[in-house]
């Protein structure tokens, strides 16, 4: 993304139907990165970049960003050898998180009720479910979004975490099942 965006002089343009959509992200996205604050520590953990987050922000959720600054993103990342195939870093992307959930988690110094994780992938709530071994007294949740949603889809999932993030957050094991993100129309 940013070598298209560098390619097109660092601005990105976008038709204003996607504009209008990404305002609506945006605002969900806001209110639940507010809520996760207003429940307990947040942190933002990418197998990306650092840069990413907020680079993705300035360009397209802009009002994102005053809220990502008061939020720890860091990198799962760690700095790779270059002789590495890029199918050799792809298996050891899902580790990275646990690693760097568990180094969070323990430099927070605190004995924790429940964590959360809420993200696209399965090594979101692989890492997550891993902390219960080193938080055994800790209910560990995890929300799994959709791989590559489209826009609808995305809001949806943002604006049904919301919706249902005190219940999530409450350190007793949840009670209902799984349930899907029904993929609306336009």
């Amino acid at each position: 993304m940013e070598q298209i965006v560098a390619r097109q002089g660092g601005t990105v343009k976008l038709p204003s139907s996607v504009r209008r959509d990404l305002s609506v992200i945006e605002d969900h996205a806001l209110d639940l990165l507010r809520k996760c604050c207003d429940l307990g520590s947040t942190a933002i953990v990418t197998n990306s970049s650092t840069n990413w987050i907020p680079f993705t922000a300035k360009h397209y959720l802009p009002r994102l960003i005053p809220v990502l600054e008061s939020i720890p993103c860091v990198s799962a990342r760690p700095q790779l050898p270059d002789n590495l195939s890029a199918q050799a870093a792809t298996c050891m992307a899902s580790s990275w998180k646990t690693v760097k959930f568990q180094e969070m988690a323990c430099a927070y110094n605190t004995d924790f009720d429940c964590i959360v994780s809420i993200g696209d992938g399965f090594a979101e709530r692989t890492a997550v479910m891993e902390l219960r071994d080193i938080f055994p007294k800790c209910t560990c949740k995890a929300v799994r979004f959709i791989t590559q949603p489209n826009i609808y889809v995305l809001r949806d999932e943002i604006r049904q975490t919301l919706a249902n993030l005190d219940e999530i957050a409450d350190e007793e094991p949840l009670s209902f099942g799984v349930t899907k993100v029904k993929r609306c129309s336009q």
